[in-house]
């Protein structure tokens, strides 16, 4: 699968490459949320929406440096959104506007989901959840 994930984003643009290269640099060897679960959680929102920079990066670091359980879900979202902002001002070129909206991204994929009107309102919210959700049939060999 990792292959097919890579391949899939060889061509991608400038961000998504560096933010793909940074997360298998810094691999998560955790069960569930690892490395490969946010590159399926981004193939997945890529399939649907391939040119949405944005939504695509904010997969791929969702669950970066999991805690794999140490940590409540909110800590974790915390961390996550903290290493997206230190590596999206050394190396990525978004927007304010546009790094806000990833971090909102990030946080929305918080389990367990807390719904809110607003959030059944935006696709990019709900598409970013049902990935994550549907990424577990593929990690556990069910697709």
């Amino acid at each position: 699968m990792l292959n097919k994930i890579l391949k899939h984003f060889e061509n991608g643009n400038e961000n998504i490459q560096k933010s793909i290269s940074h997360l298998l640099k810094n691999y998560n060897f955790n069960p569930y949320h690892n490395t490969l679960h946010n590159l399926t959680v981004a193939y997945y929102v890529s399939l649907v929406k391939p040119n949405d920079d944005c939504l695509i990066v904010a997969s791929l670091f969702h669950d970066f440096k999991h805690s794999g359980g140490k940590f409540k879900d909110d800590k974790n979202i915390e961390i996550s959104i903290e290493e997206f902002s230190k590596f999206c001002d050394d190396e990525l070129s978004f927007s304010k506007y546009e790094k806000a909206y990833i971090k909102e991204l990030i946080e929305i994929t918080m389990f367990p989901y807390s719904i809110k009107t607003k959030d059944l309102l935006n696709q990019d919210f709900i598409l970013i959840r049902e990935a994550d959700a549907s990424s577990l049939a593929v990690d556990y060999g069910v697709f």
